[in-house]
């Protein structure tokens, strides 16, 4: 039939002229994910991203650390792909409410959280998708982010005071940046030991779910090493910058929170 032909044609048109060539340093022989992929491009997979690199993983981290990150690459979209994430979010829900905040605040950017988390739901791979982009994953901590570090105010630091130890700053569980320093314009995810020191998804949900209450209903005690790679996603322009209309969303830094109760009790 001519209009399967002339789709099939269009396909690989638009595959040719908007997918992303292999990065410089790709060897194009990496082990297959530890998860299965879908083998057929569609809706489901339409941003069909490709992990490769895992510099330093299993040298750091043991030779499990890379189906520790190809776990949570899968889980984390898992999180998206599912009914009420990708797709008609309850804004009044007790999670969204938790995670997403009050409805009367993020209002006028609902529209925007959605094409996001819809986006992300696309986001696995597969193996005959012509739109496939490179995420390049490392260990190896190339913006030296996993060490820990003196607490020190950016905007004015100071020496600690003779004898007194510098308060160490909390390590990232992982960072990411739209161009990896090695790989010019190739976005990256670093994991840091934190990250595989968290429960895989399955993990976390049995421990929490077996919590009492209150503890049980609280999403810090679900953390998990998806939340934490599907974190580190939103923060790359390839998954976030997708918005319900033509307008750009803004980039996204982390925020560190302090705050006290009582004279001794201090948070991070």
């Amino acid at each position: 039939m001519v209009l399967p032909a002339a789709l099939t044609a269009l396909a690989l048109l638009l595959g040719y002229t908007s997918a992303a060539d292999p990065p410089a340093d790709f060897p194009g022989d990496e082990t297959p994910y530890r998860v299965i992929p879908t083998g057929t491009v569609g809706p489901d997979n339409a941003m069909g991203t490709y992990l490769y690199g895992y510099n330093g993983c299993n040298e750091f981290f043991g030779k499990g650390a890379k189906g520790k990150i190809d776990d949570a690459y899968y889980d984390a979209w898992l999180i998206t792909n599912t009914a009420g994430v990708a797709s008609n979010i309850d804004w009044n829900n007790a999670a969204a409410l938790e995670f997403l905040g009050a409805p009367g605040l993020n209002q006028g950017k609902q529209g925007q959280i959605q094409a996001v988390l819809k986006n992300v739901a696309t986001m696995i791979y597969s193996y005959e998708n012509p739109f496939q982009h490179y995420i390049k994953v490392r260990c190896d901590d190339p913006r030296k982010k996993c060490q820990k570090r003196p607490d020190q105010d950016r905007c004015l630091p100071k020496k600690p005071d003779p004898g007194e130890a510098p308060k160490p700053k909390p390590t990232p569980l992982a960072y990411s940046m739209n161009s990896d320093p090695d790989s010019k314009g190739v976005p990256m995810i670093n994991f840091c030991e934190g990250f595989f020191n968290r429960h895989s998804l399955a993990d976390a949900i049995t421990y929490g779910k077996a919590l009492a209450s209150p503890n049980n209903l609280k999403l810090a005690m679900f953390d998990n090493r998806a939340q934490t790679f599907l974190h580190e996603m939103l923060h790359l322009d390839l998954a976030a910058d997708s918005s319900a209309d033509d307008t750009p969303n803004p980039r996204v830094d982390d925020l560190t929170i302090d705050f006290k109760t009582g004279k001794k009790d201090r948070f991070d």
